[in-house]
């Protein structure tokens, strides 16, 4: 194989857990989030962060491949949104 090829993966070898992000655990972090954003002795600047995270969890679920995940987990992400942008 040329040097200038990229090597394939042995067959056993499970992808690299970046590739595709996983609904599930997207989901988990944006109700953790949410759960984080509700409660009321979370300081402006706690808010910050956590506004920072959701905009990661939100390029993340752009990644999702299925639809129908990704209309699943942009529920939340949608609701939660709404509530950081009337502060």
């Amino acid at each position: 194989m040329p040097w200038w090829l990229p090597m394939p993966r042995p067959p056993r070898t499970p992808a690299p857990p970046w590739t595709v992000p996983d609904a599930d655990v997207i989901f988990q972090e944006v109700t953790a989030l949410a759960a984080r954003w509700d409660n009321p002795a979370t300081t402006p600047a706690d808010r910050a962060m956590l506004k920072d995270q959701l905009r990661y969890l939100h390029g993340r679920a752009q990644w999702l491949a299925n639809p129908e995940q990704r209309r699943y987990v942009q529920a939340p992400l949608d609701a939660l949104w709404q509530k950081a942008l009337q502060l």
